[in-house]
């Protein structure tokens, strides 16, 4: 018999991996008027981290990516619904925009299990709003650091 004994990375947290946000029915005066929608918010659950320094190469913390099909500007992500002039925009917990396909600042992790914070605006963009349905595809990578 012969093996290799491990320190694991933080799994995510089944319900986390795939979720299903919804900013419900948003008049469109609330938009012209803030230029984005109320925020919503969501969280990424890490379970089970074991990153203390010098277990898994040195790591120390992650960083998250958000990317999707981006807006014509690449502030957001882009609406794949019939609405026009929107744009889905996503927050950190400190309020900091997230700009798909920037990689967030690294975060030190705690061993055990972690709850990353954000939320989600629909954001005016510079074309002019028609209403419609929305809806986007995002998905999100985490680098060890």
């Amino acid at each position: 018999m012969s093996g290799e004994i491990l320190a694991s990375a933080c799994a995510i947290e089944a319900g986390s991996a795939f979720q299903s946000v919804s900013l419900g029915a948003i008049p469109i005066k609330n938009i012209e008027k803030h230029s984005a929608s109320s925020e919503v918010e969501f969280n990424i659950r890490l379970t089970n981290c074991d990153l203390l320094p010098g277990l898994l190469e040195n790591t120390q913390g992650i960083r998250i990516t958000f990317d999707g099909l981006r807006s014509r500007d690449g502030k957001s992500i882009a609406n794949q619904g019939d609405a026009r002039g929107i744009g889905l925009g996503i927050k950190d917990a400190q309020g900091n925009d997230v700009i798909p396909g920037v990689a967030l600042s690294g975060i030190t992790l705690p061993s055990g299990d972690t709850v990353l914070k954000y939320s989600l605006t629909l954001n005016k963009t510079r074309h002019q709003i028609k209403t419609g349905t929305f809806q986007a595809n995002v998905r999100f990578m985490i680098e060890y650091f």
